[in-house]
């Protein structure tokens, strides 16, 4: 639980016992993850004063020690988890990834123009839907472990517009654009 710039671990097995307490003090909404028995935090400056930068923490679930912590894009809107992997993003183009085990930076990319972005884990590949300053909606398959490409494509739709590259997960392993 995260209220008024205190996380805490709350035992809800019945007796509400706080397991445990960080004080996160300068955290405006932060964006909170579990991945297996770690807890992500992606703690965002609420004043952007000089100095300041988003950053994530990972705490250990069980004990609320610190794993690591790690600086992020501004603005990190999302995380994806693909495997051991880590993945934050703007939802604009930026994109960095980030082994889990020890917070280390894997790779980092800018993707297209910075209008839209969405990602998509299918258990092999990310899949990077992002839309041009033109509006055509593109698609890159991204290696996990070295940001590499694998295969991009342009993406033929009549859609147009804020929602032409929303997309999701269909049966068959296809993705509805």
């Amino acid at each position: 639980v995260f209220s008024e710039g205190i996380l805490e671990c709350i035992d809800v097995s019945g007796t509400g016992k706080i397991r445990w307490q960080r004080f996160i003090h300068d955290a405006k909404n932060p964006m909170l993850r579990f991945v297996n028995d770690m807890l992500l935090v992606n703690v965002r400056p609420e004043n952007r004063k000089v100095g300041l930068v988003d950053r994530v923490v990972a705490y250990n679930g069980a004990n609320g020690h610190v794993l690591w912590e790690q600086v992020v894009p501004d603005n990190v809107r999302e995380m994806i988890t693909c495997g051991a992997i880590q993945i934050f993003h703007d939802g604009k183009k930026h994109i960095v990834a980030m082994d889990l085990a020890t917070g280390k930076q894997l790779w980092e990319r800018v993707v297209g123009t910075g209008r839209m972005m969405r990602l998509a884990w299918d258990g092999n590949r990310v899949h990077v839907f992002f839309v041009s300053q033109s509006q055509q909606p593109y698609h890159l398959a991204v290696d996990p472990v070295s940001g590499k490409t694998l295969d991009e494509y342009a993406v033929k739709s009549n859609i147009k517009g804020e929602f032409a590259n929303d997309a999701r997960r269909q049966v068959d392993g296809y993705y509805g654009v």
